[in-house]
Order: C-alpha cells, then structure tokens, then sequence
C-alpha cells in the first residue's frame, strides 16, 4: 500500500473541519468542485449554505435547487454533482486553492470504522427489506465508500461481486453471503454491493 493510498482518494465530508464552516452550529460540509474551471466549494448538507468563496467563510449563498452554477465562470453544475467524479476535488486542488487549513483528515482505521458502522445499519435495513430506508442510508455512506475502496485490495472486488450475486440469486441469500465475510472491511463493501442491487441504474465500479 502506497503512502497516497493511505487517505481518501479525494477530499470528502469526512476529512473537513466541520468547525471552520460557521453557519448553522452543526455544519454537514460537503466538498466539491465546478467541472469547468476547478473552482472550489463547499455546500452545508445541514442547511443548503453554500461557501462559494473559500477561504472566505463569510461568503456565502442559499442557491436554487434547480439552478447549481459557479460563482466563478457561471459554469452549470451536474445534476448529479453530490456523487459525479467530474465534480471531485482531489487533495491537489484543494491544495492549490490554498485550503489546507480546512483539512482535519482522520486516521484511515477511523474512516473504515465509520463505513463499518454505517454498513452494519445498512444490512439490518435490507434484512428487515427496509428497502427505501436501506436506498437513503446507502446514498449517504457512498461517497465515503467510494473515496476509499483504493485502499483495500479486495474492496472493489467485493462490492462488485455482491452486487452480481444479488442479481443472480436473492437479495437475501446475497446478503447472507456477504455477512459471511471475515475481513470486516471486506464485508461491508459486500453490504453495499446488495444494496447497490436497490437501484435500477448499473451501478459504475471503474475498472477494478
């Protein structure tokens, strides 16, 4: 394992100080970047502020749901911007916008023990077929997942082949299967594959 491999792959909610970011005293900050000229933001998942200044706190905005653009090229925004690659910042560009100061990143142990915890919910929503429940709390531990499958081995692999299995067998006899895995990091990137499963969409897992 590289020493890049060491923390997430780009910068996500997880690795900001939440405290930098004054707006509503319980700041979700949920990092990204505009596709067509890098630009930096940050929008508070908590309560739709968005800093479009950094590092600049004071500058902020409550932008329309239907209207995402840059405040600097006017560029529009996917509307998947919240899981689009296009729109994440690698640790280089925040770097180069002068941000590091906003870094807080935790201990990689501590980042697998959040996605264990939040993956341990998950099955218990998908064994209680939770479905809608399971699909939300899902969505809200992908970006994490994601950013940090580079730094196992078999996370990419085990996602995928639970995802397969949950396709080819049931959703409960895939669910079990991925219980069974031993390496708990393993097992939880296998939780998701099942309910990757939930949507209609397949699901994109590069080229792992």
């Amino acid at each position: 394992m590289t020493d890049t491999q060491h923390r997430p792959s780009w910068v996500i909610e997880q690795t900001l100080d939440a405290s930098r970011f004054p707006c509503c005293g319980n700041a979700n900050p949920f990092p990204f970047k505009c596709a067509n000229c890098v630009h930096p933001m940050v929008l508070c998942c908590e309560c739709d502020t968005l800093y479009t200044e950094l590092p600049d706190v004071s500058a902020t905005t409550v932008p329309e749901w239907n209207e995402w653009r840059c405040s600097k090229c006017d560029a529009k925004f996917s509307p998947d911007f919240f899981d689009s690659a296009e729109h994440r910042m690698t640790f280089d560009d925040w770097s180069r916008g002068g941000l590091d100061t906003f870094l807080a990143v935790p201990p990689l142990s501590d980042l697998y023990s959040m996605l264990i915890a939040s993956t341990n919910q998950l099955a218990d929503y998908l064994a209680r077929n939770m479905q809608s429940t399971a699909k939300r709390h899902a969505y809200s531990v992908s970006n994490l997942a994601s950013a940090i499958a580079d730094c196992h081995p078999n996370a990419g692999d085990a996602r995928r082949s639970s995802y397969l299995h949950s396709q080819s067998d049931t959703r409960k006899v895939a669910l079990n299967a991925a219980l069974e895995q031993t390496d708990p990091i393993v097992r939880a990137y296998a939780i998701l594959g099942v309910s990757d499963s939930l949507t209609t969409q397949k699901p994109n897992y590069g080229e792992q």
